[in-house]
């Protein structure tokens, strides 16, 4: 039992989100350059970029009721794209 307690520690130290000296993960540090980055080429501010990454971000993810794993994540995305495609298939022929 003491085994797979300490394997379980080393796993889970493992797995751990580290963080900067900042105190951002490596998540928000990527999620910061691609928010610069696209506020540059847009030419707006990066904090308008940002609020709307952080809304899109939370509206993916108002609806899931996965298991959480990369392939249920994966699952939900293309679940999404098929039915946003649907409704603007539906949209188009109704006009």
């Amino acid at each position: 039992m003491k085994a797979i307690l300490r394997r379980l520690r080393i796993l889970e130290a493992s797995l751990a989100t580290t963080r900067n000296e900042q105190g951002l993960s490596l998540a928000d540090v990527l999620r910061e350059l691609q928010c610069r980055r696209v506020a540059q080429e847009r030419g707006v501010p990066y904090e308008e970029v940002l609020r709307e990454h952080i809304i899109e971000h939370q509206a993916f993810w108002a609806h899931y009721v996965g298991d959480g794993t990369i392939a249920g994540t994966l699952r939900y995305a293309r679940r999404r794209r098929l039915e946003a495609a649907a409704a603007a298939q539906n949209k188009a022929q109704s006009l």
